[in-house]
């Protein structure tokens, strides 16, 4: 059987590579996509400590959010800064790696939707005839709807 992929972690460190690269793309990304849409917890937390700075008018680099990070209690999301610039090929074309972001993000929406509706169908039944759920293995949890 073939794994559903709820999410790409290179889109990810990329999107937020680019904004470490050219801190000014910052409120381009915040109008494309919000921190439930990170679906790895460093990716969340760099993208929080984003916000945080850009809420308060200070600059976004590589240095500013490490310090953030170190701030927030994150201090072991600071090593992958490094990686998410390294594999960013071009700052220029973020918002195409954010919308692979907001997409998977979509679909994670849609898959937990859906488990929702079969709880709900079959009592809240762990297993329905094959089918095992599969929110405890989401992230971000998402409230009920």
């Amino acid at each position: 059987m073939k794994e559903l992929a709820v999410y790409d972690k290179e889109a990810e460190e990329i999107t937020l590579g680019c904004v470490l690269i050219d801190g000014e793309l910052f409120p381009k990304l915040f109008s494309m996509v919000k921190g439930m849409d990170f679906f790895t917890d460093h990716c969340r937390h760099t993208f929080l400590a984003m916000t945080n700075l850009h809420k308060r008018n200070v600059p976004i680099d590589q240095y500013l959010v490490a310090r953030e990070l170190t701030d927030l209690g994150w201090r072991e999301d600071v090593s992958s800064l490094s990686r998410m610039v390294y594999l960013c090929p071009t700052s220029y074309h973020m918002e195409h790696y954010a919308m692979v972001v907001k997409k998977f993000a979509e679909k994670r929406v849609k898959i937990i939707t859906a488990e929702y509706k079969l709880q709900e169908a079959f009592k809240g039944k762990n297993e329905i005839k094959g089918i095992t759920l599969c929110a405890p293995l989401l992230s971000p949890p998402l409230p009920h709807p």
